[in-house]
């Protein structure tokens, strides 16, 4: 008897096996192609897919029938979801096409081809990875061919995706590209990573039913494993629970969990980049649930110099960034009084930030203005802030706007 026919998202279906052939570097397009990707699922998932079914889903052999849930979510999870469903859940984007600039793109990999992460230099790692994302925003459609290469190997993962996170860019062509990094993710950390960034996001985009969707992957994750990390790592899963806090509370309250994952940061050596990263990541969070004391706490250990890896021009852009937490932090504890604001919020906005964050802090700088300033200047913060709001999304920067403080 006919197997009846389920009518699935033939759209997400597309994106799935583009998606495939993507990962396994197959067009799967030929027998040959065929019987290596049975072979790669079978050892990524241990579940056994026909050379027949294959052959029908890729259209090597015509049928009238619509792929079944159950191979859909074998495939799925080649991919890394843990069905057909989460995959339609999870995924952000059509895959766009990979021919454009191929060649470039490939080259590029090549670069990169073999580098061990834990050994690679990374002042050089670090500076090309920053100049690949001006590139990006740039060159129009080079973004998905960049991302899609950069996922494919450890040190990409490492480096341009987890230590180079740019967070003004999580609603544009950086968030969409995490979708690549789960591709390839073959590591708990890595999943780890992936989950707590579009948690962020969901966090600054006010989305609670989003942010669930990917809390939930990650919420069980023990303390005696998340210390094997890295700094970077283990301070964006922290800022994970710290979101979770605040969209479940009506006020701040540090949990047990979040405690502890803070705690380990701020006994790491931190003379290295990575803690002292990790404890600007833990409180941005915490400034966010005004959580103004263990700001404080948190950055108070942190030495005068940032890294070796950094030129003083660099080190500047953190050192900024790091002052306006402090002087929020301040402000929100009542450390200091208005008369001091002005100069202070002057010396900082008269810096640049890093540009991964330079409009996630600015709005930051201009909801201190807005709280403190006088008419004019809380006006032209308002201003700002409404701006920075439309350009990136983060609607969580609406709340001061929205909660009457008239200009």
């Amino acid at each position: 008897m006919s197997r009846r026919p389920n009518i699935s998202n033939e759209r997400y279906n597309s994106y799935l096996k583009e998606l495939v052939r993507l990962k396994s570097g197959l067009s799967c397009s030929s027998f040959s192609d065929i019987q290596l990707l049975q072979s790669q699922i079978k050892k990524s998932t241990g579940e056994y897919l026909s050379v027949q079914t294959l052959n029908r889903l890729f259209g090597l052999i015509k049928n009238d029938f619509h792929t079944s849930t159950v191979t859909l979510d074998i495939i799925a999870q080649y991919l890394n979801y843990d069905s057909f469903s989460d995959f339609v859940k999870m995924y952000h984007q059509p895959t766009k096409t990979l021919a454009l600039d191929e060649q470039a793109a490939d080259l590029l990999t090549i670069m990169f081809k073999d580098i061990d992460p834990v050994r690679g230099n990374e002042e050089c790692l670090y500076k090309v990875f920053l100049n690949i994302y001006n590139v990006i925003d740039r060159v129009e459609n080079l973004d998905h061919v960049i991302y899609a290469r950069m996922a494919r190997t450890a040190l990409g993962r490492k480096y341009f995706f987890e230590n180079c996170v740019y967070l003004d860019r999580l609603n544009g062509h950086y968030g969409k590209g995490i979708d690549f990094y789960i591709l390839h993710a073959d590591k708990r950390e890595e999943f780890l990573f992936a989950h707590s960034i579009l948690c962020l996001q969901s966090f600054l985009n006010s989305n609670y039913t989003e942010f669930a969707l990917h809390f939930e992957k990650i919420r069980n994750y023990p303390v005696n494993e998340i210390q094997t990390f890295s700094s970077a790592v283990i301070a964006r899963y922290g800022a994970a629970l710290i979101f979770n806090e605040i969209f479940n509370s009506s006020f701040y309250i540090v949990t047990e969990k979040s405690g502890a994952i803070i705690k380990l940061i701020a006994e790491r050596d931190h003379a290295d980049f990575k803690t002292r990263y990790g404890r600007i990541i833990l409180a941005e969070a915490l400034l966010m649930g005004e959580a103004y004391n263990d700001v404080l706490q948190i950055l108070y250990k942190i030495k005068n110099k940032f890294c070796a890896c950094l030129n003083d021009a660099e080190e500047m852009l953190f050192l900024n960034q790091e002052n306006l937490l402090r002087l929020y932090a301040n402000y929100g504890t009542g450390n200091i009084h208005m008369p001091g604001m002005p100069e202070k919020i002057k010396a900082i906005n008269s810096k640049p930030f890093h540009f991964l964050l330079n409009e996630f802090y600015s709005m930051l700088l201009n909801q201190l203005i807005l709280l403190t300033g006088n008419n004019k200047e809380a006006k032209t913060a308002k201003s700002n802030l409404l701006q920075l709001v439309h350009k990136t999304g983060f609607v969580f920067f609406n709340e001061p706007v929205q909660e009457g403080l008239e200009v």
